[in-house]
């Protein structure tokens, strides 16, 4: 978090960070290798309806080759009662889905992301890359926001 608040203000004037908000982004098909979402999606559930979810997983994988989100956990501490229908509708639309543990956790239990990424692409499976340290990197090209959150 550090090395984004230091970088925001240059971030901004340089033009990589933009303002967006799902479910419709504007960006080109394939225009990134990897969006995250986090504190959105599954932890709003109550708010944002599975559709909504749905819709907002498949414009990120519209616009990236991979997607991430995290965590998977509703404001309840809960499981998201979204998680299994919106990974078993994303597997009848051709994506690959598995949930990872990662080594930090900002809610108790919450400590998973869920990885999509069109079928026959290879899910990396190297546990070092799901370090925070490698999901917010120093130098982003370019970081979507939207209010309170960034995806």
């Amino acid at each position: 978090m550090k090395i984004f608040l230091d970088d925001y203000e240059a971030g901004l004037a340089e033009g990589r960070y933009l303002d967006a908000a799902l479910p419709k982004l504007p960006f080109n098909d394939g225009e990134f290798d990897l969006c995250l979402c986090s504190h959105l999606l599954f932890l709003y559930s109550a708010q944002l309806s599975a559709d909504f979810h749905l819709a907002s997983m498949l414009e990120m994988l519209r616009v990236a080759r991979e997607i991430r989100v995290f965590p998977l956990l509703d404001l309840d501490l809960q499981r998201s009662a979204h998680l299994d229908p919106i990974t078993a509708e994303l597997r009848s639309a051709d994506f690959n889905s598995e949930i990872v543990n990662v080594p930090y956790e900002f809610q108790k239990g919450g400590g998973q992301m869920l990885r999509v990424v069109r079928s026959g692409q290879r899910i990396e499976r190297d546990a070092r890359r799901f370090r925070f340290e490698d999901q917010m990197c120093s130098r982003p090209k370019r970081i979507i926001g939207r209010e309170r959150g960034f995806f």
